[in-house]
């Protein structure tokens, strides 16, 4: 997540507002993870809209993994999504840029296993 002027204060070189792909909904593989990104930006997943509240307000993020596929909803839409995931099981990371941020309501429903071989899974992290 990011400030949602960030397109405003970060425009492209020809002077346009930057993509705002950039501000919220990104998807990238972290700790070895590769994937193939469904609206690519290199090896990450852009977000197709700017589905976020601004400054002080709760945004509900929906993070869907079933079988290598990764689908994320920002406040009730589905924006972004990669598959082919080479790891099938293990960490979430929730990072934002440039500021502090709070979560909250944090929910983890896991799902019935669906075909998984050992090497899918991510490895203990200690």
């Amino acid at each position: 997540m990011l400030e949602l002027d960030w397109v405003n204060q970060h425009p492209l070189k020809n002077g346009e507002p930057n993509h705002i792909g950039y501000i919220s909904g990104e998807l990238f593989g972290a700790g070895g993870l590769t994937a193939t990104p469904d609206n690519p930006r290199g090896s990450r997943s852009m977000s197709f809209e700017l589905r976020c509240k601004g400054a002080g307000q709760w945004n509900v993020y929906d993070v869907v993994c079933v079988d290598g596929t990764v689908k994320l909803a920002i406040n009730g839409k589905f924006v972004n999504s990669i598959r082919d995931s080479s790891v099938r099981k293990g960490y979430l990371c929730l990072e934002s840029e440039g500021s502090e941020v709070h979560f909250r309501n944090i929910r983890i429903l896991e799902l019935p296993p669906g075909i998984t071989t050992p090497e899918q899974i991510a490895k203990v992290v200690e």
